[in-house]
């Protein structure tokens, strides 16, 4: 029972880490976009249409807001982010570069590189480790995420769940919680 105590501690410390880190983020870059109504009326369209899976509705709602804020961070970063869900390689990579000119120190560029990186992992390596993890596997898990990782620190999308599998080793739970407070609250470039 005590073994099971501690691991539900590192989860609970693990996961309040994260949902700080990522609270922080969205509150602050989001909300220096979205002070004009009439701006966050058209965020709020492209939410609700990238959310129902129409990202032609969306980045019609996003080239409004350029149409009056061409260097606006926020659509640029989303208009690149849902070419690249939408797997148009050459869009996604010309909004960045528009995000990068606009705003060189964005923590958004940081998020597009991650998301960019992670459309790379072959799915089945994915839940391979993702499996290994589930069956209590954890330095084949570790293994196999370092292995997708290519010896690089986890991807930003991937670190939770990571560190999570960390910590599933008793001996690895100091380093793990050390290594997911580092990756949540690195600072932004610039």
């Amino acid at each position: 029972m005590k073994k099971h105590k501690l691991s539900l501690a590192v989860i609970r410390a693990i996961y309040l880490v994260g949902i700080a880190g990522v609270a922080s983020f969205s509150a602050a870059t989001f909300a220096a976009d979205t002070t004009n109504p009439a701006m966050k009326a058209l965020f709020d369209q492209a939410a609700y249409w990238h959310e129902r899976a129409h990202d032609d509705l969306a980045k019609d709602a996003l080239q409004k807001v350029l149409l009056v804020e061409p260097d606006n961070a926020q659509a640029l970063y989303l208009m690149s982010l849902y070419s690249m869900q939408s797997g148009d390689k050459t869009a996604a990579s010309q909004w960045r570069e528009k995000l990068a000119a606009a705003s060189p120190d964005d923590p958004r560029l940081t998020s597009l590189n991650s998301a960019k990186a992670m459309q790379s992992i072959p799915p089945a390596q994915l839940a391979s480790a993702r499996q290994m993890a589930a069956q209590g596997n954890v330095s084949g898990a570790l293994s196999a995420y370092r292995t997708i990782f290519n010896g690089n620190q986890p991807l930003d999308s991937l670190a939770t769940e990571y560190y999570l599998t960390m910590a599933g080793d008793k001996s690895l739970q100091p380093q793990a919680i050390a290594q997911a407070a580092m990756a949540m609250f690195k600072p932004s470039p610039g």
